[in-house]
């Protein structure tokens, strides 16, 4: 038995089709997709396409849960209107109802059972929520994760970085992610879990595409423009594989000084200052941060 164990898209149909070419080398019984379809990457509706054609298998992520929100009104005023939330509103436009249809069918979770084999847990963050993140070495820690659930294996998503962690005869991995992956790899990533000799094993995988492609496509298809600061990070992100999202926002935080704390979402002033000043040269170029 073997299960093509893909994740974190994020709208990159791009790194998408090139995972699903190579899975297809890979003579899979399965395609398991842990969720975040469509979310900062400009083919939201391209990707959802993809995974409903080649998934046996899908997951609702935290981002995707966002569209639904977005879809029956229930989100905060800021989501509409402020600079922030731009490149949420780009990809919601941008999605069908079909899509959003398909959003809405997707569990949070799933157990995988195959005579011979420990079942599987498959989660988008965590067995608690799909908004957790879980890693190998800090909390919340993998080993804490495997103790609560009745499974031996656990696969999440979520950090976009790719790992596995025993703890005893239990295993939980992370594919890394296919879209924008944060590890340092810009390659798309995802995992093989093949079943022999009673027990799973995992396998990382990274393929390459072109992401020269990828960087035109954000300009063509108006995400960059329209998405503004965080469109940029997201593109930083994807072009060089390491994370430009988080410390964009904790910059766009300091740069709201002591005010931030009383805002559910920064005012468009702090937002355009925090991207007029940020250090887009070093980000670009997926170079190293000072340490603060």
């Amino acid at each position: 038995m073997r299960v093509a164990v893909l994740a974190d898209i994020h709208g990159n149909v791009l790194a998408l089709d090139a995972v699903l070419a190579d899975v297809e080398r890979q003579s899979v019984d399965a395609v398991v997709v842990l969720g975040d379809l469509a979310d900062r990457g400009p083919f939201p509706h391209k990707v959802i396409e993809r995974v409903q054609a080649a998934a046996h298998v899908v997951l609702l992520g935290n981002t995707d849960e966002m569209f639904l929100q977005m879809d029956r009104r229930d989100v905060p005023e800021a989501w509409v209107e402020a600079e922030q939330y731009a490149p949420v509103r780009w990809t919601y436009a941008r999605l069908t109802q079909a899509d959003l249809a398909f959003l809405g069918s997707l569990p949070e979770q799933h157990t995988l059972d195959v005579p011979g084999l420990p079942p599987v847990r498959f989660v988008h963050g965590s067995p608690r929520s799909n908004k957790e993140p879980v890693y190998p070495n800090r909390n919340p820690h993998a080993a804490d994760m495997l103790r609560m659930i009745d499974e031996d294996v656990l696969a999440l998503a979520h950090t976009h970085v790719a790992w596995q962690a025993y703890a005893g005869r239990k295993l939980a991995f992370n594919p890394g992610s296919v879209g924008q992956p944060f590890g340092g790899d810009p390659r798309a990533q995802y995992a093989l879990l093949t079943g022999r000799r009673g027990r799973w094993e995992v396998e990382q995988r990274a393929v390459d595409y072109d992401r020269a492609a990828l960087d035109e496509a954000f300009r063509a298809s108006g995400l960059l423009a329209e998405g503004g600061a965080f469109a940029r990070a997201a593109r930083a992100a994807m072009m060089t594989g390491r994370d430009e999202l988080w410390p964009f926002l904790r910059h766009a935080f300091r740069v709201a000084g002591e005010e931030a704390r009383h805002y559910k979402a920064l005012p468009d002033d702090v937002w355009r200052r925090a991207a007029e000043t940020y250090d887009w040269a070093r980000a670009e170029a997926g170079g190293e941060r000072p340490r603060r």
